[in-house]
């Protein structure tokens, strides 16, 4: 089974057309998703608030500090990223990437990972790989390429005809 992910890089304008695909939000960056990623309060405030169009009814992964403080909403779900990942200060999108990789998924695209900003970085990505077979399960979608990038990267057109 593949999964996709939207994160809140600029490269997730790129991708104009979700065909019908298992999708993960990170954080409140894509209405509609199947699951939601965040670690934050102030987004998980606003999603249990009902204030992002299209993720209202979502199950919320979060990390156990986030859910000793939200856990009597039945949307909470608890991802120990401390137990798999060793506590490293991991972004969203890390996180989820992680999960999916442990979740046993075949095909983990990407779309909104700019891999520049703060714990969404490339040294950060290590942390959830357990093996090098890792990096070719993830598929990095993008108008641009990024050099040094140890993932795929495909161009929304290329996802459109792998994605299945």
């Amino acid at each position: 089974m593949n999964i996709l992910l939207f994160g809140r890089g600029p490269s997730r304008v790129d991708l104009k057309k979700v065909p019908s695909i298992y999708t993960i939000s990170c954080n409140e960056n894509y209405p509609n998703a199947n699951l939601i990623f965040a670690i934050d309060s102030p987004i998980i405030d606003g999603l249990l608030a009902n204030k992002f169009k299209g993720l209202e009814y979502q199950t919320i992964f979060t990390t156990y500090k986030i859910f000793e403080r939200y856990n009597y909403s039945k949307r909470i779900m608890l991802f120990d990223e401390d137990r798999l990942f060793g506590g490293q200060g991991l972004s969203t999108g890390t996180i989820a990437i992680g999960a999916c990789l442990k979740w046993g998924f075949s095909k983990i695209f990407l779309s909104g990972f700019d891999f520049s900003i703060g714990g969404s970085s490339l040294e950060k990505l290590n942390y959830v790989i357990s093996a090098k077979t890792d990096y070719s399960k993830i598929y990095r979608i993008g108008d641009e390429i990024i050099e040094g990038l140890p993932i795929n990267q495909i161009k929304p057109t290329d996802f459109e005809r792998i994605y299945k």
